[in-house]
């Protein structure tokens, strides 16, 4: 008979899963189910008594995903179970992650942003995605509050927009920084800081991506993008002549973050650089961006945390910006 030793589950977040660990003295089945769904159905056998089966963070992170939207996000938390020879043996709900949060070795996150704090701008949208049900709090720099508001939806993550003018619109503009309040399992609440930017950047540009959790998230950033004209095409001969055809942009953009204020920040672009899913608003619309090129000048262990560099074309090769 077959028996879980360490079912490989640390915490809530998919990215989180290790090895599973098996005691057994003969070959088994395994399945692995997004709640009814078989999503895994192998059969191993044991070396020693013991089976190991890795790679399962790998596999749940094609089941979870997250969308560039504000609203329910139904598709990033699912129940999983895994049987062994027909038996369930091991069970969870688990939330989307790609890789372990070092800050939140425990997963007891409910802002799911890379830090427990960051900077939102008025009048600019500002995405941040909650487990759980808690209060928005509005303060001034005095410490005063000026308002509240109640935010999430239960265990299936929502997507929210922080921008002040959007949560406190009769206190726009008077409010220093909003603290979003979410209960947690262990009866201590988790506190985010969103840190309200009143100044004013006219050639800024708003992108919004899709973080480790794959939550959404917005970066603005403040300083004119770099641009690098290119395009692909094609040349070919019809009667003696030539002729150019097929030809599509493909120009490079480059935001730049500036000196970078804080670790926060850094770890935001750091997220940015790795996103599987981005936009960028231009003219009112958000258009699909592909990042090409991350450059980072930080040291690591350093105080410098430097400046960061992030590359990106258009998703469709017909569109400029």
């Amino acid at each position: 008979m077959a028996t879980i030793i360490n079912s490989g589950i640390v915490t809530k977040f998919a990215g989180d899963v290790g090895d599973m660990l098996i005691s057994s003295a003969d070959t088994i089945l395994f399945e692995l189910l997004k709640g009814s769904t078989l999503i895994l159905k192998e059969s191993y056998s044991p070396a020693n008594g013991t089976i190991r089966i890795g790679g399962l963070s790998a596999v749940l992170d094609t089941c979870l995903y997250g969308e560039l939207l504000v609203g329910i996000q139904s598709n990033m938390v699912s129940a999983f179970s895994m049987k062994i020879d027909g038996a369930v043996m091991a069970s969870a709900m688990l939330y989307a992650s790609h890789q372990t949060n070092t800050l939140d070795r425990n997963g007891r996150k409910k802002v799911l942003s890379h830090c427990d704090h960051d900077v939102c701008y008025p009048g600019h949208q500002h995405l941040l995605t909650l487990i759980g049900t808690g209060t928005a709090r509005l303060y001034s720099a005095s410490g005063q509050q000026l308002g509240s508001v109640s935010v999430g939806n239960g265990d299936v993550p929502v997507t929210i927009d922080g921008d002040p003018a959007a949560l406190f619109p009769s206190q726009f503009g008077n409010g220093a920084y909003i603290e979003y309040t979410l209960d947690n399992e262990d009866g201590h609440p988790e506190t985010f800081r969103s840190h309200i930017d009143t100044r004013r950047y006219a050639d800024a540009t708003l992108i919004r991506f899709l973080n480790m959790y794959d939550a959404p998230e917005t970066l603005l950033v403040k300083s004119p993008l770099e641009v690098k004209p290119n395009f692909s095409d094609a040349v070919g001969t019809s009667y003696g002549t030539r002729n150019r055809y097929s030809i599509n942009p493909t120009d490079e953009y480059t935001a730049v973050s500036g000196r970078l204020a804080s670790m926060a920040e850094y770890l935001l672009w750091r997220d940015f650089s790795m996103s599987r899913k981005a936009e960028v608003l231009h003219e009112g619309e958000w258009y699909p961006i592909v990042v090409t090129k991350p450059n980072f000048t930080r040291l690591s262990g350093g105080d410098n945390l430097g400046e960061a560099k992030v590359s990106f074309q258009m998703a469709k090769g017909t569109l400029m910006i």
